[in-house]
């Protein structure tokens, strides 16, 4: 049951990031490690990854949800450069190392349950399009203290044209003018 559950789960991973173009790399251990803007450079290659970040635990929500298994998932992401070879002639592997990689692997470790933690890099990337709170600055061994933040869950928490709409009919009906 433990493998058709973990199964499921990965399957949903893949395909949720093949569907943000985002290259599902690896399963080491309990990490899942995925990348964005390798084979295709990608002007948005972190906000996709972002994006996948938050699919992942929608999924593991609707999993845990159906199944009851009660599992966790913490994310890291950093944005920038990896080295990265291909290994092996008959199927095409990549693996990847550096700093960028470290970082991410150091923000999962750090990350709380449910939750995404990303560098100062990633938040001012996508700081318009996501909710962010600061987080505890992360400690990686040969690059130093990190600053790092922890994206919301629940979303961008900005408002929907809706709710704009309805702040200004708000201040028009007080009298006050819009700034």
């Amino acid at each position: 049951e433990v493998t058709r559950l973990l199964t499921e789960l990965f399957n949903a991973f893949d395909e949720a990031a093949a569907s943000l173009d985002v290259l599902a790399l690896d399963c080491i251990g309990d990490l899942y490690v995925a990348v964005c803007g390798l084979t295709t450079p990608r002007m948005d290659h972190t906000k996709r990854v972002v994006d996948l970040g938050l699919e992942m635990l929608n999924i593991l929500q609707r999993l845990n949800n159906r199944y009851n298994p009660n599992l966790k998932l913490c994310i890291g992401i950093d944005a920038g450069e990896s080295t990265a070879a291909v290994i092996d002639t008959k199927r095409l592997n990549y693996h990847l190392w550096g700093e960028t990689l470290a970082i991410s692997h150091q923000l999962n470790r750090a990350a709380e349950s449910n939750t995404i933690r990303v560098t100062e890099e990633v938040h001012d990337c996508v700081r318009d399009l996501y909710t962010f709170k600061s987080a505890k600055d992360i400690e990686v061994p040969e690059v130093g203290r990190l600053t790092s933040w922890m994206l919301y869950r629940e979303g961008t928490g900005r408002p929907s044209l809706n709710d704009t709409v309805q702040e200004i009919e708000a201040i028009v009906s007080l009298g006050e003018v819009p700034v």
